[in-house]
């Protein structure tokens, strides 16, 4: 088995960034609707919030991320990827978790219209906000079957982290001016941006031919 491992930092095309939309409104008009913003920054917050008015909330936020993954070759054979984040704070008034999905930024800066460039399908196990380390710890997702099958071995692996509420686009119970946030350490920062570790085979086998 071998490992390679890459961080948003690394050379020829890793980065990332945060987007959001901002527009007050439902929970499903903010998860569905266009993104408003997006910036790239030493901590990214992947998020959403409460306004004052009853059932109408203020913001969605998804942090994004590429890797160049084409050091695997189209040959390699995936056996397990986690991803790795520093934890700078966490905030979980709605009893959440945190999770990725598949995303599909448009540069490598990272802007309002990547917002909508995300699947909804988990491709690793969910989160708990309230299991989170303590910050400037290191926490990990494990990629299931659906990541691993992702996984770019020619390319770039993009990827969106979101709050479960999120990718499910199902409203939590609405309290004034609460929150649920887990912000990570960027690659702008010195140290610990997001790291993706894949272990993997390299296909070499050759078929004989025996007369």
């Amino acid at each position: 088995m071998s490992v390679l491992t890459v961080t948003t930092s690394s050379p020829a095309g890793g980065f990332d960034g945060h987007c959001a939309n901002e527009t007050d409104g439902t929970f499903s008009s903010l998860v569905t609707g266009n993104g408003t913003q997006g910036n790239t920054q030493a901590n990214l917050n992947c998020l959403f919030s409460a306004t004052s008015s009853t059932d109408v909330w203020s913001e969605v936020r998804r942090v994004m991320m590429s890797f160049d993954t084409s050091a695997l070759t189209a040959s390699a054979e995936i056996d397990s990827a986690t991803l790795t984040f520093e934890l700078v704070g966490s905030t979980d008034n709605y009893n959440q978790s945190v999770n990725i999905t598949a995303a599909n930024p448009v540069g490598e800066i990272v802007v309002a219209s990547d917002y909508q460039t995300v699947s909804n399908t988990r491709l690793a196990s969910d989160y708990d906000i309230t299991n989170l380390p303590s910050n400037g710890s290191l926490f990990t997702l494990t990629l299931n079957a659906a990541g691993l099958a992702y996984i770019s071995k020619t390319g770039y692996t993009e990827f969106a982290l979101r709050m479960g509420a999120d990718i499910d686009n199902s409203s939590p119970t609405w309290v004034a001016f609460q929150s649920a946030v887990v912000t990570v350490r960027g690659d702008t920062s010195a140290d610990n941006p997001p790291s993706l570790a894949i272990t993997y085979n390299t296909n070499t086998s050759t078929l004989f031919n025996m007369t």
